[in-house]
This record gives structure tokens, C-alpha cells and sequence, in this order.
């Protein structure tokens, strides 16, 4: 429960504080990695390394919404950075992936118990 709060507390401050300093676009990529950053840390924890179709396909994925949320004008990312903000962003996306995947784990590990 503390886990868990602390996680949904990060997340939402951090963002809301991010928002404030970064612009939009870099919100919505930044929040876009979540995905890609569980992928990341499943890897790292269990020591596996995807094979290079998946991990192909994840960055054509992170590439596409790069480009739906510019429009395909890169100038627009370059034009309003931010670093507290975005790294304020990665700080709440890093919180909360952490959360989700030893929230799992949690979950299995309390399931097998009862």
C-alpha cells in the first residue's frame, strides 16, 4: 500500500511540476517511453535480451508516435525544450514503471499464497 501511493504520488506530482516547465510534445513522448522503459527494465531484472526483431518493432513504434504527436515537424521539439521539465517527466515515467513492475511481481507472489 505505501508502494503504491508513493508510486501514483510520484507520478501525478512530478508530471503536473514537468508539465509546468516542458511543453506538450515532450509530455506526451516522454510519457509515450513507458512501454519501451518496462520493456527496458524487464530485460535488465531478468537478465534477457530481446532479439533484434522486437526490439526493431519497439522503436518503429516509439518513431510513430513521435511523429503523430509532431506532425512530422521536428522543429517544434527543438523549439520549446526544457530540461528540468523533461527530466522531472522521465523521473514520473521511471517512477511509475518501476511501480507497475514490482506491483506484478507483488501480485503473482500474493496469488501463489493464499
Amino acid at each position: 500500500m505505501v508502494f503504491g501511493s508513493i508510486s501514483f504520488a510520484c507520478l501525478n506530482f512530478l508530471t503536473f511540476i514537468g508539465i509546468g516547465y516542458s511543453s506538450a510534445e515532450h509530455a506526451t513522448i516522454i510519457l509515450a517511453l513507458m512501454p519501451l522503459l518496462s520493456f527496458a527494465l524487464t530485460c535488465i531484472i531478468n537478465r534477457s535480451f530481446p532479439d533484434t526483431k522486437t526490439s526493431f518493432y519497439m522503436l518503429i513504434a516509439f518513431a510513430g508516435i513521435v511523429l503523430v504527436i509532431t506532425n512530422g515537424n521536428f522543429s517544434h521539439l527543438m523549439a520549446s525544450s526544457s530540461f528540468i521539465g523533461d527530466l522531472l517527466l522521465l523521473a514520473a515515467t521511471v517512477c511509475w514503471v518501476i511501480y507497475t513492475y514490482f506491483a506484478n511481481i507483488m501480485d503473482s507472489v500474493y496469488r501463489w499464497n493464499i
